[in-house]
């Protein structure tokens, strides 16, 4: 007999539960007994999509060349075609701060493990040693040198200079962390409170 599965859902406060209950197919569902309960964080769901929505209003494209960014020519803060570009690079080149960043948080991870628990570690390596710790090294090196040559060195020196661009992008780059973090928090803490009030 094969088994179908429905799945029904009820909005709450901070979520909705989804029951999902399975039946013979061509029989009725019975809503008495759920098979299991998966809860959706709605806070999360909702400022994910509203900041995927502002992000697209703001850049509806990715080439510099095509006028992709409408901001510029609703603001009247200088030549439009300037500021788009100022705008591309320095959003670009704060991304590449928060990649390099997070990238480097994997190898500090990775010599953490290995350090806590040496023999847990070896047991779940994949890779030989000398091959993990040349790539910690190449690897971090990397993410430094990603990180002050994005951030002490002007993308378009032309436009932005180099004592300008460097609190410019630190400073984005900041925020993002800084938002990233206190989401990250948020979500935690939502996922934590819906455990406890099952």
């Amino acid at each position: 007999m094969r088994l179908s599965s429905l799945r029904s859902c009820r909005w709450r406060r901070w979520g909705s539960v989804c029951s999902q209950q399975a039946f013979s197919t061509g029989t009725r569902p019975s809503t008495s007994r759920p098979q299991s309960t998966i809860t959706i964080p709605r806070v999360a769901s909702t400022a994910h999509s509203l900041l995927g929505l502002v992000g697209t209003c703001l850049d509806s494209g990715k080439c510099p060349d095509t006028d992709f960014l409408p901001v510029p020519y609703i603001t009247h803060l200088a030549s439009p075609a300037n500021l788009s570009i100022e705008l591309y690079n320095i959003i670009l080149a704060a991304s590449t701060l928060v990649w390099a960043i997070s990238t480097l948080f994997l190898f500090v991870n990775l010599v953490r493990f290995f350090t806590r628990d040496p023999q847990t570690f070896n047991k779940q390596r994949i890779f030989p040693l000398p091959v993990l710790f040349i790539s910690v090294a190449l690897g971090s090196i990397s993410c430094i040198l990603a990180l002050v040559g994005t951030l002490f060195f002007s993308w378009i020196p032309s436009l932005i200079s180099n004592s300008q661009w460097w609190y410019i992008i630190g400073g984005l780059t900041g925020v993002c962390l800084v938002v990233a973090a206190i989401g990250s928090m948020l979500g935690s803490s939502e996922a934590a409170w819906q455990d406890l009030n099952t």
